[in-house]
């Protein structure tokens, strides 16, 4: 869970430390959020290319949630396994944490599986 005086300091916070505080929650949580409807999830266009959104905590995804889009937990290690191929094949990329100020920075589905096996690492380190 998280609460408001935390989410005002990463509406502040670069996109570089969101992208850090986006996976490390993600993998301790070992969940991430999504915004769909009922004909499927919610994606973005950015220079053409289709971005599918990703979160930490329902209260991000919240922020940008319009219509009838609700936001949806996807277990992390179904996303990794049923999803990432899946964008991958269709040439998909992650936005990571995007606000109502910014699309997020967006990264190939590789480089997401990446920064999760980096962080997961660290934490079976600890």
């Amino acid at each position: 869970m998280i609460d408001q005086e935390e989410i005002d300091a990463l509406l502040a916070a670069s996109a570089l430390d969101r992208v850090e505080y986006c996976i490390e929650q993600i993998v301790e949580e070992d969940a991430l959020w999504v915004l769909g409807t009922a004909e499927g999830f919610t994606m973005f266009t950015q220079e053409d290319q289709a971005v599918f959104p990703v979160w930490p905590y329902q209260a991000f995804a919240e922020l940008l949630r319009t219509g009838d889009e609700k936001p949806e937990s996807i277990a992390l290690e179904r996303f990794l396994q049923h999803y990432l191929p899946m964008f991958r094949e269709q040439q998909y990329k992650i936005a990571i944490m995007p606000l109502p100020t910014g699309k997020g920075v967006v990264v190939s589905p590789h480089d997401f599986a990446e920064y999760i096996k980096v962080a997961q690492d660290a934490k079976d380190d600890y």
